[in-house]
């Protein structure tokens, strides 16, 4: 008996004497959300975490919602809410935007900045920026060949500074345009080397920050295509396959305080033709899957994240001002499935009130460990 008991126990083995190989091919076929499960099974699974090429590269995006005391999130794929605890160098923040699966969060105290992955829960301190009070839009630019990492914020007075991982201090970028070109700007996204902007005027800027001269370029576009400007008109900058695509909401009939996305609801793609310096309109996105909102914006490939092509994805806040009740405590918020072939939205969160801060907004993120 003595004997067959050391040979049972001789064959006893723990999940961590698993062959480094097989470890790799379980990682190769895990979402994200599966990677942070993975990581909590023991010591050597978590480290296997740490080797990035193992993620899978493109998830589905996940809504992040500014909600008080708490950061959760929304996956559309799936129709799950999710809560994420926040590392003490992120307590008592409220995330501004959201880029490359970074949050930029922001303390209403001191108006410090760091850059959080929820995911991996790593920090980035970054330098008090020179226009605290006024955040307007931000996005971040990452090389991982060179391990570098750039910040752009753009204020609501519409000045751009960006901060490169290293250096001392931000950054300000310098204008030669006149009011007319600068005001206002809308989503700033990472284009190639450089960052893009697009103004009122359906104008693009483009921010050098690979040297230091920090100069703003802009490129006037023809916009006949394009809706006319009316006030409820928004502009989403996405950066999809080395293009710039436009994405234009509008609604109809002006109406916003009844429901978050109204009837009259309408969304529009335009392409940025930098040959003939035109906005051309996008009927089919062909694989491509567009996400956008205020906080980020990004463009994914249908067959990577298990969805079907053609599609935008709007998320979004809209405050109901004839309700006391919203005026004073918070905003809806909404995420909403938009068909380009033949028009139809769908609803993939249902409407809800949230309470949150001034500077928080309803935001796309990529969920990476990196």
């Amino acid at each position: 008996m003595s004997t067959i008991t050391g040979c049972a126990s001789s064959l006893v083995r723990t999940w961590s004497d698993l062959p480094g190989d097989l470890i790799s091919s379980i990682l190769e076929r895990l979402s994200i959300r599966d990677c942070v499960r993975f990581g909590a099974v023991c010591p050597s699974w978590r480290s296997a975490l740490k080797d990035r090429v193992h993620v899978r590269a493109e998830q589905f995006p996940w809504v992040m919602i500014p909600d008080t005391g708490m950061l959760r999130t929304y996956n559309p794929g799936d129709e799950v809410y999710y809560k994420i605890d926040l590392p003490p160098q992120a307590q008592g923040r409220h995330f501004c935007m959201a880029s490359r699966g970074w949050l930029l969060m922001i303390s209403e105290e001191d108006y410090s900045l760091v850059l959080l992955n929820p995911i991996s829960k790593a920090v980035i301190q970054l330098p008090k920026p020179p226009y605290p009070f006024n955040l307007w839009r931000s996005t971040v630019w990452f090389d991982p060949a060179r391990l570098k990492l750039v910040v752009a914020i753009v204020s609501f007075e519409h000045d751009i500074a960006f901060y490169r991982v290293g250096d001392s201090e931000w950054t300000q970028c310098v204008y030669d345009l006149d009011v007319y070109d600068r005001h206002p700007l809308f989503n700033i996204v990472a284009y190639g080397s450089k960052f893009c902007c697009v103004n009122k005027s359906r104008h693009l800027l483009f921010v050098s920050f690979l040297d230091d001269n920090a100069t703003v370029s802009v490129i006037r576009m023809d916009d006949t295509q394009l809706p006319s400007r009316e006030p409820l008109v928004s502009y989403f900058l996405v950066e999809s396959l080395g293009e710039l695509l436009l994405v234009v909401t509008f609604a109809l009939d002006g109406s916003w305080d009844a429901e978050v996305v109204p009837a009259s609801f309408r969304l529009k793609v335009f392409r940025a033709n930098m040959t003939t310096r035109a906005w051309e309109k996008v009927d089919d996105l062909g694989d491509r899957v567009l996400f956008v909102g205020r906080g980020a914006s990004m463009s994914m490939s249908a067959g990577k994240i298990g969805s079907r092509g053609n599609l935008v994805y709007y998320c979004g806040k809209r405050l109901s001002w004839g309700n006391r009740y919203l005026e004073h405590y918070g905003s809806y918020w909404s995420c909403v499935e938009f068909d380009l072939e033949n028009g139809q939205k769908r609803y993939c969160a249902p409407s809800s009130v949230v309470k949150n801060s001034f500077h928080s907004n309803f935001t796309w993120i990529l969920p990476t460990l990196n």
